[in-house]
């Protein structure tokens, strides 16, 4: 039997959350659940047994708080040596519908928690979900449009992606993007080469900002602050 890749492992995860979505609405941190956990799971695996989470679980679980440098803050996924402090925190987006009006209050809230985190020493990793075509809901829940995912969304994350080292700029940023279909098991990676982007945004997508490199460089950062 062929062993499932990180990418499947992720695109299960994606269509879980999905699943939690539409049956319990956008306001339930049920939601949420399925993808935190399997995040922690996958730092877990690549980190080994001398490392521990913390996170929200499927049936369990909890969001650890820490000590930033301006403000305590409630974390998605805390990463430790096991009795240790955390060295290293995952903040994760989960994107359902309504992205472009909010496009712009998601990225300047992530630089303003990214500056608290890091300041205080802490490691810093953003994972982005987000579907290349979202629904826009009226007040109601009722679907009004469908917004497309285009450059101007993306540019501002591979500048940031690209920055010099500045507190506002998170260690890793990973960048996930899936296909919706009409039901949550039929959701599947996008392909980033059919959309409508730019080269170098696809080129970034596709390596810099992608899943499986996201982990890789979280692992790596976990053990530099060990």
């Amino acid at each position: 039997m062929e062993t499932a890749t990180l990418e499947d492992r992720f695109v299960c995860a994606v269509r879980e959350s999905y699943g939690e979505y539409n049956t319990h609405g956008a306001r339930s941190s049920k939601k949420l659940r399925p993808l935190h956990q399997w995040v922690a799971e996958e730092i877990e695996r690549e980190l080994g047994a001398e490392y521990k989470t913390e996170s929200l679980r499927k049936d369990s679980g909890r969001e650890e708080t820490i000590a930033g440098k301006y403000y305590d803050k409630v974390v998605d996924v805390s990463i430790s040596k096991k009795g240790g402090a955390p060295l290293a925190i995952i903040s994760i987006k989960f994107i359902t519908s309504n992205f472009k009006q909010n496009a712009n209050n998601y990225f300047e809230h992530l630089m303003g928690e990214t500056a608290n985190i890091r300041r205080a020493g802490v490691g810093f990793g953003h994972l982005m979900v987000l579907p290349e075509k979202i629904p826009y809901l009226k007040r109601g829940g009722q679907k009004d449009h469908t917004e497309e995912i285009g450059d101007a969304h993306l540019q501002k994350y591979v500048e940031l992606s690209n920055d010099t080292d500045h507190p506002h700029r998170p260690d890793v940023i990973g960048i996930g993007i899936v296909s919706l279909h009409k039901s949550p098991d039929k959701i599947e990676l996008a392909d980033v080469r059919k959309m409508k982007l730019r080269a170098e945004i696809q080129s970034a997508l596709a390596n810099e900002l992608s899943v499986p490199n996201f982990f890789q460089k979280m692992k790596l950062l976990t053990q530099t602050k060990a």
